[in-house]
């Protein structure tokens, strides 16, 4: 079964815990971290360098999302022009 992935926007109290948790967790891929706050970005910042250590590149995985959420976008698209056609040519029968 392929991981859960996962953004976090709030790095505060309750979202470092998170953060950590689910970057520990097997079945998730935590791909995302956000904060406006110096000093929850700057324990994502730790979070992140940790998960550097064990192995995680997160610019390859950032990359990886860029690029997944574009053929995502394009495959919706093409099924709709898709289906679009296919009704039009209906319409145009009728």
């Amino acid at each position: 079964m392929e991981p859960q992935r996962i953004g976090l926007v709030g790095c505060g109290y309750w979202g470092s815990n998170l953060c950590r948790v689910l970057a520990q967790h097997p079945g998730v891929e935590l791909r995302w971290i956000s904060d406006p706050a110096p000093k929850a970005l700057e324990k994502a910042r730790r979070i992140m360098q940790e998960l550097n250590e064990v192995g995680i590149d997160m610019d390859a995985v950032t990359l990886q999302l860029q690029h997944e959420g574009v053929k995502s976008f394009a495959d919706s698209y093409d099924q709709l022009i898709q289906t679009l056609e296919q009704r039009r040519k209906a319409l145009a029968r009728a």
